[in-house]
């Protein structure tokens, strides 16, 4: 086995990794037989199949048993914020037009007697029909309002006229539902697809997404951050359960399990960095949760911080990154320079920008009365001593009634030419 794995390095040009490989062994096999082979092959010995990658290496007859948690995951996954938005299409679909062929087919089974947003699921409900009837909002006053407020919103005494009623979606100023707007909608109310706690913190959100994305920081800056703030950077806390990596210790101070929490908040050479910068953290921010813990602070701070944040943030994950992978593992004095270099070079940038302006342009007018108006414009090359004019004749509605290009050698000088 051991010459077969070899000739097939040398075929494929590819290496075993034997560190990540493993050998599993039915109960019939004795131990000092599974030693002499995993001491020839070089590889780990398990009496257990593990997983890879969170899938089952070895199968068996048993296969819906073993991508079970595997199924419930996924389907866990996909009942997120996207999901909801487009199930939510359907339910307005069958809303704005009950005559269609899905919201007769739907009415006819489950609600013969009421409206859509009066449905109840019913007993063995089809997969598409709980799955719409659960994106709906079936009691919209309750859910907006406590029981006192919705008692008294509910008491209010109601039009005598009696007009139809029409569905109106509030999330634009379309007033038309769409998969794009529901989802943005989920996401700028929530920040990760589920529902917030209160007004505030949804402001917060919004204030929070709106500060990251319209800072003159480059786009790089911007998205290695956002992935900060969700959690969505692959430090070692988040690789370990996978089993991509095997410690979570932190290999910028090696004092705590590496999270986003400790590298850019906890971590010593954060603190250090910060401090230098005389930009730290508040003491009074007390919020468990890292994404509002995160956002409080931002909301709460100038944008001049705020931007300054961002920078750091960037240079600490650059750092851990050549710390992790390359074994370098620069000081907190090291990247404080860094940092301020790169601040110095954003500001000159920036007044270079402003100094920078674009020239007026000139405006054309018409003329008056039944006059017409010649525009004419020379250009001269050096190279070949040829000047080429252009003229163009315009009424007072500004039709063009006249228009040619003439080329001459004859000119050396363009003015002369004019």
């Amino acid at each position: 086995m051991k010459d077969l794995l070899v000739e097939y390095e040398g075929v494929s040009r590819q290496t075993v990794n034997f560190d990540k490989s493993l050998v599993y062994f039915s109960s019939n096999v004795d131990d000092r037989t599974k030693a002499r082979i995993g001491d020839i092959l070089g590889v780990r010995i398990s009496s257990n199949p593990e997983k890879y990658l969170d899938l089952p290496t070895i199968v068996g007859r048993k296969r819906k048993e073993a991508f079970v948690g595997f199924k419930e995951r996924i389907m866990k996954h996909i009942d997120g914020a996207f999901n909801i938005a487009l199930l939510a299409k359907q339910a307005w679909r069958l809303l704005m037009k009950p005559d269609c062929l899905l919201a007769r087919v739907v009415k006819s089974k489950y609600y013969q007697s009421t409206d859509f947003m009066n449905a109840q699921l019913g007993s063995y409900p089809s997969y598409t029909w709980r799955s719409i009837w659960s994106a709906r909002r079936a009691d919209v006053v309750n859910s907006l309002f406590g029981s006192d407020q919705a008692r008294r919103v509910l008491s209010m005494p109601l039009s005598r006229f009696t007009q139809e009623d029409e569905f109106l979606w509030q999330g634009d100023n379309t007033e038309e539902y769409l998969v794009r707007s529901g989802y943005k909608w989920l996401v700028s109310n929530t920040g990760d697809g589920t529902e917030c706690a209160n007004t505030s913190q949804n402001n917060e959100l919004r204030v929070f997404y709106n500060r990251i994305w319209n800072l003159k920081l480059a786009n790089k800056i911007k998205i290695t951050f956002w992935r900060i703030a969700n959690n969505f950077l692959p430090t070692l806390s988040n690789l370990v359960p996978p089993r991509v990596a095997t410690s979570s210790w932190c290999p910028v101070c090696s004092d705590a399990e590496e999270t986003v929490k400790h590298l850019f908040c906890d971590c010593a050479v954060i603190t250090q960095v910060l401090n230098a910068l005389l930009v730290p953290f508040a003491p009074s921010n007390n919020t468990n949760n890292w994404k509002l813990w995160l956002v409080k602070e931002f909301v709460n701070s100038s944008l001049d911080k705020c931007k300054l944040w961002m920078v750091v943030f960037w240079a600490v994950w650059f750092n851990r990154n050549s710390a992790y992978h390359e074994g370098v593992n620069q000081q907190a004095y090291g990247i404080v320079a860094f940092v301020k270099t790169y601040m110095q070079e954003l500001d000159c940038l920036d007044s270079v920008l402003q100094e920078v302006q674009r020239p007026p342009c000139s405006i054309w007018k018409p003329p008056e009365g039944f006059k017409v108006k010649a525009n004419l414009d020379v250009s001269f090359n050096h190279l070949t001593y040829k000047a080429v004019a252009g003229v163009l004749i315009r009424n007072g509605d500004g039709l063009i009634m006249a228009a040619g290009a003439f080329s001459s050698f004859q000119w050396k000088i363009p003015s002369r030419m004019e």
